[in-house]
């Protein structure tokens, strides 16, 4: 009972992990995404002369963390809080779910960011995205693992 419990809570974790890190790197990291950034220098803040720089790599360990921090919140959210019981499919109740979190959470805060700092429309689109496609994954993997 307890070694099924712990396989599915680990599962879960490195599940949700993985998926938050390959949406932030496709909607924020990769090459497509930086030419937006660039839009507005300013903002940034400078990392470095050269991609790789040590202020570069802590920043990037530390959003890496954070992925994991995300990871394990959601898990915790999930089981302690049990979202979603009036559906009866684990797709329909991972689906609900994400977008209401996404709806709660992300949307409200990237959008007021956007108003009041120089953010290009893409880059606040990519963002949205992320969340979005990092909260209805998270909600899908606990739906199907619990």
């Amino acid at each position: 009972m307890w070694t099924t419990f712990l396989l599915k809570l680990g599962g879960a974790l490195l599940s949700i992990f993985a998926t938050a890190n390959i949406a932030d790197w496709f909607f924020s990291g990769s090459k497509w995404a930086h030419k937006y950034y660039a839009a507005f220098p300013e903002i940034w803040r400078p990392l470095g002369e050269h991609a790789g720089s040590g202020e570069e790599g802590r920043v990037i360990r530390s959003a890496i963390f954070l992925g994991f921090e995300f990871a394990f919140a959601f898990v915790l959210f999930y089981l302690f809080f049990q979202p979603g019981v009036v559906f009866s499919s684990p797709l329909t109740r991972g689906l609900a779910v994400g977008l209401i979190l996404w709806l709660l959470i992300p949307v409200p805060l990237l959008l007021t960011q956007h108003l009041f700092i120089k953010y290009h429309k893409v880059s606040t689109l990519g963002h949205l995205a992320t969340w979005y496609v990092k909260l209805t994954a998270a909600s899908l993997i606990m739906a199907f693992m619990f």
